[in-house]
């Protein structure tokens, strides 16, 4: 039995505290998310422990919260074969309720993964990390949602001497004061 937090955001409309990570049980690993209603005040589970297939293995990596207070969470999840895929969920009421928004993989064999989340100023939300292809290679993926409810791939490199590097992660993005 463990727990590792991976990443922290605060809300900006409601002063809520979020840590995302994973914590290991007898059912496996479970992406968790733990929430404090005020910074300072004491964490509790309450708002998402998820897996996509029941005892497969989730972890939550990154969080953003736009400026409604609209919570993204990003990670990986896997499915019955035990491959990963990028997730992405998302919720409107503090926590209370989660919606996964996002569901990708580069191929139906290859793990997936979400390193990093943005809100731009703009509004648009990033997610960047990685989706494996047949031959295993290990693309850097970014993908956009323009609307907070559905994403596109607007960024996917492979490095062209796969020879050298089979693994492309984009690892984590950031928005300069220009936007």
């Amino acid at each position: 039995y463990y727990a590792e937090p991976y990443d922290v955001a605060d809300s900006p409309v409601y002063e809520d505290l979020y840590v995302v990570g994973e914590a290991a049980d007898l059912g496996g690993k479970h992406w968790l998310v733990r929430y404090a209603p005020s910074i300072g005040a004491s964490f509790s589970g309450l708002p998402d422990q998820y897996q996509l297939v029941a005892g497969e293995d989730a972890r939550a990596r990154s969080i953003a919260i736009d400026v409604d207070g609209n919570i993204y969470v990003g990670g990986k999840a896997a499915d019955a074969s035990s491959v990963d895929h990028w997730i992405i969920r998302k919720s409107e009421n503090r926590g209370f309720s989660w919606t996964t928004i996002d569901d990708f993989q580069l191929d139906s064999s290859g793990n997936a993964e979400v390193y990093d989340l943005l809100v731009a100023k703009d509004g648009n939300v990033y997610a960047s990390g990685y989706g494996a292809d047949s031959s295993g290679f290990y693309h850097w993926i970014v993908r956009r949602s323009t609307d907070g409810t559905s994403f596109t791939t607007v960024d996917n490199y492979v490095d062209p001497y796969p020879s050298l590097s089979h693994r492309n992660i984009a690892y984590s993005m950031a928005e300069d004061s220009v936007g």
